[in-house]
């Protein structure tokens, strides 16, 4: 019995020891952010979304915002964020937590006046631009970004591209993507143009995808499931895509899924080739954001394996990823 209370205060210790290495998770929170600007019709609702930081505190601080529109008679605002505009003219609707706040501008429109594409210059010419392009209506053309989203809220908040278009990049919810519409964006955008300016690349509406996908001229010729080294994806060629020297064709490959080694792939990228890499942890299904809304909570995404491709409406928080698009 002598030793007993000495082997008491040794396991006592250990605990001690054992509870003082254990550290609790920062549940500060650092700033709230909201998108800068809306358009709505009159009568048009709209939901806005709070961006905690760190993001993986919104489950802790979401029923901590309220909400105040500056000008109800034009625009109001419910307790979850809902915009519904009321009649003609501006307001600034306010989220506030936990002593941050964040504006966003809403313009509301008479109906019929939202313009439907934004226009940058060039998007208007009836000329085919010079250099690889997609045709995403008659006469109207894009580009593809050269890489997925990579969301990194550094100073300047800044939105990168991956290095390599295989790579997937991060996972980003539908209201994210959204910022990326209209000309209003949260985060500048660094990558392809050194400097290029806020507002210069856009999420890709359903209707240009579809249009890219199905409905182009040579439209079966210029898609294919592919694989860039082990990494499954979709293959999209421009409208002027000329193959690299001994390169098969899409066509020649028959029901074979074309492969292609970084080094042959390198040669297809640089003729103007886009593949969007499979998102699932199965590295065959993959999922992208489009611009285009369906209802309050929903937005479709572009939907692709071996199957074809589809546009699925989804949840808004369901993670997602985004390639962004310029107007040439």
């Amino acid at each position: 019995m002598k030793h007993f209370f000495p082997i008491l205060l040794f396991i006592a210790g250990i605990m001690l020891s054992a509870c003082g290495t254990q550290t609790t998770p920062d549940t500060t929170l650092q700033g709230i952010s909201i998108r800068k600007s809306l358009t709505l019709e009159v009568g048009e609702t709209q939901r806005l979304s709070v961006f905690f930081e760190p993001e993986e505190l919104e489950d802790l601080y979401a029923d901590k915002v309220t909400w105040e529109s500056s000008r109800t008679r034009i625009a109001t605002v419910d307790e979850n964020g809902k915009v519904k505009a009321v009649r003609e003219g501006t307001a600034e609707i306010t989220a506030t937590c936990m002593g941050f706040e964040a504006v966003c501008k809403v313009e509301v429109i008479t109906e019929g006046t939202t313009p439907e594409t934004p226009e940058t210059p060039g998007n208007t010419s009836i000329d085919p631009p010079t250099g690889p392009y997609f045709s995403y209506a008659k006469d109207k053309y894009l580009r593809f970004a050269p890489g997925n989203c990579i969301m990194s809220i550094t100073e300047g908040n800044a939105m990168e591209f991956a290095k390599e278009q295989y790579l997937l990049g991060r996972s980003l919810r539908y209201d994210i993507a959204m910022m990326y519409t209209n000309q209003s964006s949260l985060y500048d955008i660094t990558g392809l143009i050194a400097g290029a300016p806020t507002g210069t690349w856009f999420t890709p509406s359903k209707e240009q995808l579809n249009y890219i996908l199905d409905e182009r001229a040579n439209a079966v010729s210029l898609k294919s499931i592919a694989k860039v080294g082990d990494v499954q994806g979709l293959l999209l060629l421009p409208d002027n895509f000329t193959y690299p020297s001994g390169e098969k064709t899409l066509t020649e490959y028959g029901t074979q899924m074309p492969i292609f080694t970084t080094e042959t792939w390198k040669a297809m990228e640089n003729n103007g080739a886009i593949f969007l890499p499979a998102t699932d942890e199965n590295a065959i299904d993959g999922k992208y954001w489009t611009s285009t809304r369906d209802g309050d909570s929903n937005a479709f995404m572009l939907h692709f394996n071996t199957n074809g491709c589809a546009f699925e409406s989804t949840y808004y928080k369901i993670p997602g990823k985004l390639r962004l698009i310029d107007y040439l």
